[in-house]
């Protein structure tokens, strides 16, 4: 049993990492998973998934890497952060783009808002990225073959997120 009160002063909120993965997700022998990795959806936020996931293979990875009893740190570092890139790698980068682009500006927001108001399919495709449905792949398909002008500009935030 716990006992005690929580006091106010002491709680320390912050931002949600919707910035991608950290450049460095394993070093020595810390393994980050979730947010502390910087494993959020940057378009949704969303980041208890990513934290179920990356936690699973950071325990898999370690486990693997045992030589008899003895855990392998750079092994399970290595094996850690090929499986994370492999399984969700691509995705979080794809919501840091989707985010950056239709993020970036008030005046870009308002304009994905009256888009979304004129054109119901807009609107759809965006709640199903949201909500997983729809890929950001098969997302940008629609938009572009929708938005034909749109694909310079995806092409650019792509570049630059390099």
């Amino acid at each position: 049993m716990v006992e005690g009160e929580s006091e106010r002063q002491f709680f320390t909120p912050f931002l949600i990492p919707v910035g991608g993965p950290l450049r460095s997700t394993a070093e020595g022998r810390v393994l980050l998973a979730g947010d502390a990795g910087g494993f959020v959806n940057g378009f949704s936020a969303e980041g208890i998934y990513y934290a179920m996931v990356t936690g699973e293979l950071a325990a898999s990875a370690v486990l693997a890497s045992r030589d008899g009893g003895t855990i392998v740190p750079e092994r399970a570092r290595r094996a850690y952060v090929r499986a994370w890139r492999a399984e969700i790698g691509a995705e979080l980068r794809d919501s840091v783009l989707i985010q950056r682009y239709l993020f970036r500006t008030r005046e870009r927001m308002d304009g994905v808002v009256a888009v979304a108001n004129s054109q119901p399919e807009f609107s759809q495709w965006l709640v199903d990225y949201a909500s997983g449905r729809l890929s950001y792949q098969a997302a940008r398909r629609r938009l572009v073959s929708r938005f034909p002008k749109l694909l310079p500009k995806l092409a650019w935030v792509a570049w630059r997120g390099r």
